[in-house]
């Protein structure tokens, strides 16, 4: 990786796009956090709230405060929704402040030092819940984007990185597991030798189009190479005969805060 990259440029100016409330999988993550919501709760923290998807959502049901890095998301927020732009290492609100709080596809983003300090801050003011989801063990190297201009190899939603379910136990291991599940869709993918061999051979590199990327390591908006026949041959090689699938994508876990045991 590119001794300039930025992870947390790359965060700031990652968000969502209210497409996502088109696809099914993104539909069935809103109503599974829903349903996951504790009763008795009356107060919710969203941190990094993103476009607002989840939070306007969830709006209609309870009392909800969003929160991002980036203005953008804060001001994607229905009318009547408290929204604050502050980092997700340093909430602006005092201890056991939310009934709940919650953090969706954020952590995923964060570079170590952050991601510590925000465990740490959404466990501070969460009142007795933590939800919490992740990419599950996400195979980081298949979602690899490349920059046409300094030659940064970086992932096309910004991921930096992978957790699997003991690494979010240990993150949030001063509070107790109460709920957990995985959901979303499977993925095939070759093994890491075709597979780098077709990015570096074949330019077979992951785009979103729906999330335009602008390089965290020199600024320049990363446009599409086209795939050369050889990494099109190498990476359907590699789906065919030596494929590995991925667990569902999504892992969730509900946890309750320590003093609550």
């Amino acid at each position: 990786m590119n001794s300039n990259f930025n992870p947390t440029y790359l965060y700031k100016n990652a968000f969502g796009d209210k497409k996502a409330l088109r696809n099914e999988d993104y539909l069935d993550k809103i109503t599974r956090i829903l349903k996951w919501l504790p009763k008795e709760i009356n107060s919710v923290l969203d941190v990094g709230c993103g476009d607002g998807s989840i939070t306007n959502f969830l709006a209609e049901h309870l009392l909800i405060c969003g929160t991002d890095i980036s203005p953008v998301g804060p001001s994607q927020l229905r009318d009547g929704i408290k929204a604050v732009i502050s980092s997700p290492g340093k909430l602006p609100f005092d201890d056991n402040e939310f009934d709940l709080v919650m953090s969706h596809d954020v952590l995923e983003h964060l570079p170590l030092e952050l991601l510590t300090l925000t465990v740490s801050e959404i466990t501070r003011v969460a009142r007795k819940w933590i939800l919490v989801s992740v990419p599950h063990n996400e195979n980081l190297e298949y979602r690899m984007t490349h920059c046409n201009r300094c030659l940064s190899k970086v992932h096309i939603w910004g991921h930096i990185s992978s957790f699997t379910r003991k690494d979010l136990l240990d993150l949030f291991g001063e509070s107790m597991l109460v709920r957990e599940g995985n959901f979303g869709a499977t993925t095939r993918f070759p093994p890491k030798i075709i597979l780098r061999l077709s990015q570096n051979l074949g330019d077979r590199w992951m785009y979103d189009d729906t999330h335009p990327l602008i390089c965290p390591c020199c600024g320049h908006k990363i446009k599409r190479i086209p795939l050369k026949l050889v990494g099109r041959v190498l990476y359907g090689i590699g789906l065919r005969f030596a494929y590995h699938k991925t667990n569902p994508f999504w892992i969730m876990m509900l946890f309750k805060k320590a003093s609550f045991f």
